[in-house]
């Protein structure tokens, strides 16, 4: 008799869906989301509902391998466990003996944001004295532009999204990326909410979005700043939710005076008209979520660009 058991996504993505695998004589038969759960709700995307075939592929190499030729000639034999495990004990021990445990470096990420898959290896690696290594190869940017104005305040739950009345989808491909937020902008769009999104490509996301805004690579510092430059003229800003809830908002008023519009369109690749119908969108839906992707990140001004889009929020 088929049996269901209960799993969790192993990609890396930022859902960590709850799965349900159907198991039958020993072998994984069907893969759908956990109906419990209430982000995945039942759901999963297609690299998942087959990668089943990828765990019971022919292909995929189930014993220890030992290199037998030179490196890079690919020759290799197959060996024991308990081969591979002698070898791996000797070696690490061999090591912490003659240079000490921090001579081994666990370099590595999230390979899934889900807490157990991600720190996984860790008791280990504590235990025998290894480096720890500085998580740095992702969101490190984003994280500390965040920090610098949000330090201790997560993000906003995807569930308020269909609560929303404007949703800016900011440097991301939701609906390929983070499929399980895309049915919460779906209700919220039901309910008359605008979508826009921001990404130098016009992705299927950009293609389903109500305003897309061409932004080109690195731009996205100066369409936040240009954006707050307008509310600022307009008066588009909660003045006493910046007096009571903020700090050095009067530092940042000050050298947007100092910026010019030329400047402004040069870096973000956008006509002043363009930005001013974002800001324009924002000042008119102040019920407004934000998602920022990791990918705006990775460029010289990442942080900036992430600290210049926490600023656009100034209300309460």
């Amino acid at each position: 008799m088929p049996e269901i058991k209960r799993t969790i996504c192993p990609l890396d993505c930022p859902d960590s869906c709850g799965i349900d695998a159907t198991v039958k004589d020993g072998m994984i038969v069907k893969l759908q989301g956990a109906e419990d759960h209430p982000i995945t709700a039942g759901f999963i995307c297609r690299k998942m509902q087959q990668y089943h075939h990828r765990i019971h592929s022919e292909h995929r190499i189930l014993f220890p391998q030992k290199r037998v030729g030179s490196k890079g000639k690919g020759d290799f034999q197959r060996i024991s466990w308990d081969e591979a495990w002698d070898i791996l004990t000797n070696r690490l021990s061999a090591i912490r003996t003659e240079f000490g445990g921090d001579a081994l470096l666990p370099y590595s990420y999230a390979g899934n944001m889900g807490l157990i898959n991600r720190w996984a290896g860790y008791p280990f690696f504590h235990r025998f004295g290894a480096s720890r290594l500085d998580h740095t190869i992702c969101s490190a940017a984003a994280e500390s532009g965040w920090n610098l104005h949000c330090n201790g305040i997560s993000g906003t739950p995807p569930e308020t999204v269909a609560e929303a009345d404007l949703v800016i989808v900011w440097g991301m491909n939701m609906k390929v990326t983070n499929v399980h937020c895309w049915p919460f902008i779906q209700k919220a769009r039901k309910r008359g909410a605008k979508l826009v999104v921001i990404d130098p490509y016009k992705t299927v996301t950009a293609q389903a979005a109500d305003h897309y805004i061409p932004i080109i690579p690195g731009g996205d510092t100066a369409l936040a700043l240009g954006a707050i430059k307008v509310l600022l003229a307009n008066d588009g800003v909660d003045t006493s939710f910046i007096e009571t809830e903020t700090e050095g908002f009067s530092d940042l008023k000050a050298y947007l005076k100092t910026v010019s519009w030329e400047k402004i369109s040069k870096q973000s690749g956008l006509q002043r008209v363009a930005i001013e119908h974002f800001a324009k969108l924002i000042q008119e839906y102040p019920k407004t979520f934000i998602r920022i992707g990791i990918g705006l990140t990775r460029n010289t001004r990442g942080a900036m660009s992430v600290r210049g889009i926490t600023n656009l929020k100034f209300r309460g």
